[in-house]
């Protein structure tokens, strides 16, 4: 995920712009994560 381009997202630094966005999606992964275990444990029982 090295090919991002810096005049992307109008960010002097791709870096921390690349950084902030892979948190982003990390908390988004762990939300869905625990939404769908719920959902799943909540159908099954």
């Amino acid at each position: 995920m090295r090919d991002f381009r810096p005049g992307l997202m109008g960010v002097g630094s791709s870096d921390a712009a690349l950084d902030r966005l892979t948190i982003t999606i990390d908390r988004h992964q762990a939300f869905w994560q625990t939404f769908i275990a719920r959902f799943n444990t909540s159908k099954s029982g």
